[in-house]
C-alpha cells in the first residue's frame, strides 16, 4: 500500500481499529442513516453533508422527534459543526446506546443534545481536525522521501516545515472551533485542556495527524467528568 493511501484511509476511519463492523455493514449504514423511527433520529455511519441536508429539509417529519440516536466513527469536521447547530435548534437529547459508539466529528454532533444519554460500557473517540484527504496528499508528496518502496519521513525536505506550519494552524483552528461549540452546548472546557495538554505523539506523521496528538478513547463513565455525558444507562 502507498504512503499517500495508507495516510487517506487513517484520517477517513481514524478509529476504524476499534470498531467491530464490515465494510458491508457500514455501507447499509450509509444507505439507511439518517433515518425516523418513531420519535428517534437515527445517524449512523459516516457524518457528512447528506445529514445537513436531510434535517435542513425535513422540518415535518422532525417535529415529533425527541432523541437523536449516533453510532459513528465520525466523518468531515465541517459538516458536525453546521449538524451539531440544528440538532441543537430542535431541541431534543442525544444517545449512544450500549453496544455503539460515537468518534470524531460524530462526538460535536452528540455535544448538541439537550441531554446526553450513554450506554455503559460504549466509548467516544476524541481527535482533532484532521482537515481533509488534500492536506494528507500534499503531506505525503512533500514531506516525504522515497527509497524504491519505502517512503521515508523528511521534516527537512523543501517546503516541508511551512506547509506544517500552514495544515497545523488550519487543524487547530477547525478543533478549537469544535470545542467552543461543543462548550457552548455545556461541556466543560476541561475536556479540550485536556486533549490539547497531552503529550505529543512520536508516530504523529504515520496518520497525518498533524495536531500530534494520540486518538483519545473516552469511556462513557469518565466523559460524565467532562460535561460531555449527562447520563448513563443500561440500555
Amino acid at each position: 500500500m502507498s504512503k499517500a493511501l495508507h495516510l487517506i484511509l487513517t484520517f477517513l476511519l481514524p478509529f476504524a481499529a476499534g470498531a467491530n463492523e464490515s465494510q458491508e455493514d457500514r455501507k447499509q449504514r450509509q444507505i439507511q442513516s439518517p433515518e425516523i423511527r418513531g420519535e428517534v433520529l437515527y445517524i449512523q455511519g459516516r457524518i457528512d453533508s447528506h445529514i445537513y441536508d436531510f434535517i435542513s429539509r425535513g422540518a415535518t417529519d422532525l417535529k415529533g422527534v425527541k432523541t437523536v440516536e449516533l453510532n459513528s466513527l465520525g466523518g468531515n469536521s465541517t459538516w458536525s459543526l453546521e449538524i451539531a447547530r440544528k440538532i441543537r435548534a430542535l431541541g431534543v437529547k442525544t444517545r449512544i446506546s450500549a453496544g455503539n459508539v460515537c468518534a470524531s466529528a460524530c462526538v460535536v454532533i452528540f455535544s448538541a443534545g439537550m441531554g446526553r444519554e450513554a450506554g455503559r460500557g460504549t466509548w467516544l473517540g476524541i481527535h482533532g481536525a484532521r482537515q481533509g484527504a488534500g492536506y494528507v496528499v500534499r503531506f505525503n508528496d512533500i514531506c516525504f522521501s522515497n527509497s524504491g518502496e519505502e517512503a521515508t519521513f523528511a521534516p527537512d525536505n523543501a517546503g516541508c516545515r511551512e506547509f506544517l506550519e500552514e495544515w497545523h494552524g488550519a487543524a487547530m483552528k477547525l478543533t478549537v472551533d469544535s470545542f467552543r461549540l461543543m462548550e457552548s452546548h455545556g461541556v466543560l472546557p476541561t475536556l479540550r485542556e485536556t486533549y490539547l495538554g497531552m503529550a505529543e505523539d512520536p508516530n504523529w506523521y504515520q496518520e497525518g495527524n498533524v495536531l500530534r496528538k494520540a486518538d483519545w478513547i473516552l469511556p462513557a463513565e469518565d466523559a460524565i467528568s467532562f460535561g460531555l455525558v449527562t447520563e448513563l444507562t443500561d440500555r
